[in-house]
């Protein structure tokens, strides 16, 4: 980093979500995030009234870029089968490595068992998702509420399993996608 440069909401956002999925979320904090991005804890409170201003936005954003983003560029989508295989697709893409990868579902769901107000979002991701789902899953004449729990419940398992052991969640939450469309063909 260049004395010129000046870093964003966005940088210390990513360095968060960075340091969560590499330390747990007791790395959260301005002097070893700051130290990460080469800079002082005064670039932090630049931006961030204080730590938990900080991880409150972390939340919002990972709100935003994991329900909110996905659904709004898969709703209008013209067929309903083209909206649930991109919806699987989205599910198996990780995040961009700048905020974490493949790893930072698995650590915010890990961080969530220590933080109420992280358990409180992720709740809410959690249910702004199956919500969804469902919906795209009644779309092709699936309405069973069971079902999105299901398959919802299979994606977080394969993510898990991926951020643990390094696998390809992709291939198998694809056919589990594949098998529900031809089942809705039946």
């Amino acid at each position: 980093m260049t004395s010129k440069s000046k870093l964003t909401k966005d940088d210390w956002i990513a360095a968060g979500f960075r340091a969560l999925t590499a330390h747990g979320a007791l790395a959260l904090k301005a002097e070893p995030l700051a130290r990460s991005l080469g800079t002082t804890k005064g670039s932090f409170y630049w931006h961030f009234t204080d730590i938990a201003g900080f991880k409150s936005e972390m939340l919002a954003f990972w709100e935003y870029k994991v329900a909110t983003e996905v659904i709004d560029q898969i709703a209008f989508a013209q067929n309903p089968i083209d909206r649930l295989q991109q919806l699987a697709a989205a599910a198996a893409e990780p995040a961009p490595a700048q905020y974490g990868g493949d790893r930072v579902e698995h650590a915010v769901r890990a961080w969530g068992l220590s933080d109420p107000a992280v358990a409180t979002a992720i709740v809410k991701v959690d249910q702004i998702r199956i919500d969804f789902l469902a919906k795209l899953l009644a779309d092709i004449g699936l309405s069973d509420p069971a079902l999105a729990q299901a398959i919802y419940g299979t994606h977080i398992g394969l993510d898990d399993l991926a951020a643990k052991h390094g696998t390809d969640k992709q291939p198998a939450f694809s056919a589990l996608i594949e098998m529900i469309i031809k089942i809705s063909r039946l």
